[in-house]
């Protein structure tokens, strides 16, 4: 028998032309069969040796040597290297066609697991996760490898630092850097060196937690919590090479006034992974764990070059705060109110009313703090929130408690001072300290 010319490596059109070439061989070897012309053994031996079986286990079963059943072979019109070659044809149809079983298998659970993980497939499915990867192709992105939590050393996340300096602004009023270090310390929590470090700077981690005096406040409240939903699952709307956090990120910085990745993950408390996830799950129609109002807002696609900010009613946050913590209402009192009840922050409402803090909170029947009563303000309320501004930390410095009692509508230095003596003597008086007389 001439030789075959079959070439196994080939691809596409190429080995379709193989694959004919060796079904025509293996269609004469079975009409030859068929006719019971030759040696009717040899024939069956020729017919399972083409079919993948190896000399050793065709000698087997005839109690034949390897060798003699070449030899059997080759007796036959066809030689033993010439069905080897047409042998190695069928074994790579076979593997092309479980590899795109495997394909459609792996391709219709990622559809119907939109978000869910590699590992999740491979244990599904039964194949390797690497092999998994391969198969999903450009569909790999969507999905991660693996839901396992790595453990970690002791070291901050964005969404933990970002807490700990919303807590130290609420709790403090302040935004100073060495005010944090001791206020974080007492509470557990790392030293100003590591905001600083992880977001360039401390105006930059400031900025990042949304404190006041950054973009961030008016990018937080820009958007509703549906709002950044709603961004994350355009990310997901088309087709990219990459799906991870840092291709999100990379995404939101192309935008102006987007928030960041780390305001999104904190506002919306969930792990980058799981607002991947159900993102997907939105997009492919898979809605019913979830409310359909909230869906239907998410889901509603938004021109985000045009985007205006929601208006917001100032004086409705004021007067519910004032409602629900009485009448005595300072800006660091609000915020607590605000951070429980998902409320702008104090600063945006100034911005947004464009008044200062006391006129705002008079113009809704409230009042700062202790302004109005000058003249009848004791000794002791003048000297209690000096003593709460020094145990926080502040500076012993007229103008910087000036700036922060102002903030919060309370006595500032100068009238402390008229009051008491003299700055130094209110200082020694509030850390009782012996005074010069």
């Amino acid at each position: 028998m001439a030789d075959v010319g079959i070439d196994v490596a080939g691809n596409g059109d190429g080995f379709d032309q193989e694959l004919q070439k060796a079904h025509a061989v293996l269609l004469e070897i079975d009409e030859e069969i068929r006719r019971g012309e030759g040696d009717s053994r040899s024939l069956k031996m020729v017919r399972a040796y083409v079919s993948g079986a190896t000399l050793e286990s065709i000698g087997e079963g005839h109690k034949l040597t390897r060798e003699r059943v070449r030899q059997l072979i080759n007796k036959t019109r066809w030689k033993a290297t010439d069905l080897k070659k047409l042998s190695l044809v069928f074994a790579e149809q076979s593997r092309r066609m479980v590899e795109k079983a495997d394909r459609e298998r792996v391709i219709a659970w990622s559809f119907a697991n939109p978000g869910s993980t590699q590992e999740e497939a491979s244990e599904k499915l039964g194949i390797d996760r690497s092999r998994v990867r391969e198969l999903l192709g450009e569909r790999s992105g969507r999905h991660p490898a693996t839901s396992v939590v790595k453990k970690r050393a002791k070291r901050w996340s964005d969404e933990e630092l970002i807490e700990l300096l919303w807590r130290f602004h609420e709790e403090t009023g302040s935004t100073v850097a060495t005010q944090f270090t001791e206020w974080s310390r007492a509470n557990g929590g790392p030293t100003k060196q590591t905001p600083m470090n992880r977001f360039g700077k401390w105006s930059a981690a400031i900025e990042a937690a949304g404190i006041a005096g950054s973009y961030s406040v008016d990018r937080e409240r820009l958007y509703s919590n549906q709002d950044m939903w709603a961004i994350v699952i355009d990310f997901f709307r088309e087709d990219r090479t990459e799906y991870t956090y840092r291709a999100f990120e990379s995404w939101l910085a192309e935008t102006p006034n987007f928030p960041s990745g780390s305001l999104i993950r904190v506002r919306l408390g969930k792990t980058w992974q799981i607002l991947a996830r159900d993102a997907q799950r939105l997009l492919a129609g898979y809605l019913d764990e979830f409310e359909p109002e909230w869906v239907s807002d998410v889901l509603t696609p938004r021109d985000w070059s045009t985007f205006v900010r929601k208006e917001l009613d100032v004086r409705s946050y004021i007067e519910q705060a004032l409602e629900d913590r009485g009448p005595i209402l300072t800006i660091a009192k609000y915020n607590e109110w605000a951070l429980e009840n998902d409320a702008p922050a104090g600063n945006n409402l100034i911005v947004r009313s464009g008044i200062s803090w006391a006129e705002l909170v008079r113009s809704c029947g409230g009042r700062v703090g202790l302004l109005g009563r000058r003249g009848n303000i004791s000794e002791e309320e003048l000297l209690e929130p000096l003593r709460e501004y020094l145990d926080a930390g502040g500076r012993r410095n007229y103008e910087a408690y000036s700036s922060w009692a102002s903030e919060r509508g309370l006595p500032v230095a100068g009238t402390i001072s008229e009051k008491l003596g003299g700055w130094s003597k209110a200082l020694a008086m509030a850390r009782e300290e012996p005074t010069d007389v």
